[in-house]
């Protein structure tokens, strides 16, 4: 795969990679994709 590619996960890259028992894919995968679980301002 390009950098590019694996700055960009696809949702298909984003499910593997919950199923992998590998906390780091999980963690990069969540931060890129799923917004900040801290309260946005109104």
């Amino acid at each position: 795969r390009t950098p590019s590619q694996l700055n960009l996960p696809t949702v298909s890259e984003k499910i593997d990679a919950t199923n992998l028992p590998n906390p780091v894919i999980q963690q990069t995968t969540v931060t890129e994709l799923d917004p900040p679980t801290e309260p946005m301002p109104q």
